[in-house]
């Protein structure tokens, strides 16, 4: 019933379609994203990069699965999480796009400390 209040289905509908499923990822992405930018003062990036550096400060549990906050120097970025960055927490990580996923390693020099509850 709140779904179908809610527009994201029609009243003789029993399932959502793959589009609304996508169309709530995106939104829940982006409320998370706003909520950590008004935390962090600063742009936190929910776009898939090839490249990415900064520290692995935590995991967020989302819908559509986890998502790792990374903070760099002057943006945060959201990107899909993978268990063997919680060896790096609370350091500085670099990530590189290889294939369907990011491929982790610690990054040179040392991590700033950052601790997100």
């Amino acid at each position: 019933m709140f779904l179908v209040q809610e527009g994201w289905l029609k009243p003789d509908e029993r399932t959502l379609s793959p589009s609304a499923k996508q169309q709530m990822a995106v939104n829940e992405l982006r409320d998370i994203a706003g909520r950590l930018k008004h935390e962090l003062g600063m742009p936190v990036l929910t776009v898939q990069l090839n490249h990415v550096r900064g520290v692995y400060a935590q995991r967020i549990d989302l819908a559509r699965g986890r998502m790792a906050l990374i903070v760099g120097e002057r943006q945060a970025s959201l990107v899909p999480w993978r268990s063997a960055l919680e060896r790096f927490a609370g350091r500085e990580v670099e990530g590189a796009l290889r294939g369907q996923g990011m491929s982790w390693s610690l990054a040179r020099g040392m991590g700033l400390g950052i601790g997100m509850g």
